[in-house]
């Protein structure tokens, strides 16, 4: 895997890590606040990763280009926000290889701020949490990416040069269930992360680059179209024409129809805003209301409600109608 590499700030290349390096997670905090070994332990829970305790930036810096190590996440834990967020800035984790590490911020009070939300992913951030469930299923979800490629790899996949004729068609509609496109492996065009599977690629793109400015022209590594020509958003393309069949979006219905929902809490009369991924809010990430495509068989009472829990968690009743 590409994330068993380092970026050299010198020479402006990607250098190969020590090839036994152990996985870990960089947990970032600072001088003032009291995380222990024990504590970072708990954060990574049964993942099959080694927590690695930084206190200061520079120490982290140092860490990231330890070979021994193969950097799969970095978890910020920094409780100060306005300290948290020079730290992001000072890690520069757009840069090289540095995209290819999931970052995660874990700040209760960043995260229930969407101003602030927005700063930490336009510094690069993947994701920001305010519970340590939320990062133990986000590690386990980078392992569940990392294993699918590497027991493809053991199999015997093979790289799928990206200049080489695809043996998919760009008209995608006629692909199925057996065709078995993890005997190949892709690299992503966004980070350059190497040696995934379809399926694995259909998991890294939503995980790693919804947060992040997509860049237009994008070209799939796995069926040769174009962002721009074949089809309009990478992002979305590869979650709706490539991977599992079962975790793609639903088949458009011929008749188009919309449910748009504003929740509002009763307790404190606030209105819930969702995170909308970069790929469908103009190539930036935002916050907007729950909405979505009402499904073939499906009513705009339960489209609402469906929506509203896959976009935000959130179980909510519809009580009328805005005209």
């Amino acid at each position: 895997m590409t994330l068993c590499c380092l970026y050299d700030t010198s020479t402006k290349e990607i250098q190969p890590h020590n090839a036994t390096a152990q996985a870990a997670v960089l947990i970032v905090n600072d001088d003032t606040s009291d995380w222990s070994t024990r504590q970072c332990s708990l954060l990574t829970g049964d993942c099959p990763m080694e927590p690695v305790l930084a206190k200061t930036t520079d120490q982290a810096l140092a860490f990231l280009n330890d070979q021994s190590f193969k950097w799969m996440a970095i978890v910020c834990t920094i409780c100060n926000s306005a300290e948290a967020v020079k730290v992001l800035r000072s890690l520069k984790l757009r840069e090289g290889i540095l995209m290819q590490i999931f970052s995660i911020v874990l700040n209760e009070s960043l995260s229930s701020c969407v101003k602030n939300r927005l700063i930490c992913f336009d510094l690069g951030v993947n994701m920001i949490a305010n519970d340590v469930a939320a990062v133990k299923e986000a590690l386990v979800k980078i392992m569940q990416q990392v294993n699918t490629s590497s027991s493809a790899a053991a199999a015997g996949a093979r790289e799928h040069p990206a200049d080489a004729p695809s043996s998919l068609s760009l008209s995608l509609s006629t692909k199925t269930a057996a065709t078995n496109t993890d005997e190949m492996l892709y690299s992503c065009p966004i980070c350059g992360m190497r040696e995934l599977t379809e399926t694995a690629l259909h998991l890294h793109v939503p995980l790693y680059h919804q947060t992040h400015t997509s860049e237009y022209g994008v070209q799939c590594p796995v069926c040769l179209g174009v962002e721009g020509e074949h089809f309009h958003s990478f992002a979305v393309h590869v979650h709706n024409e490539h991977g599992p069949i079962d975790e793609r979006e639903a088949k458009v219905p011929a008749f188009g129809a919309f449910s748009w929902v504003v929740c509002r809490r009763p307790s404190d009369a606030k209105y819930l805003l969702v995170n909308e991924p970069a790929a469908i809010a103009g190539g930036k990430p935002k916050y907007w209301l729950p909405a979505g495509r009402v499904d073939a068989g499906e009513g705009f009472v339960q489209a609402a409600v469906r929506e509203t829990l896959e976009e935000a968690g959130v179980s909510s009743k519809v009580v009328g109608l805005l005209k």
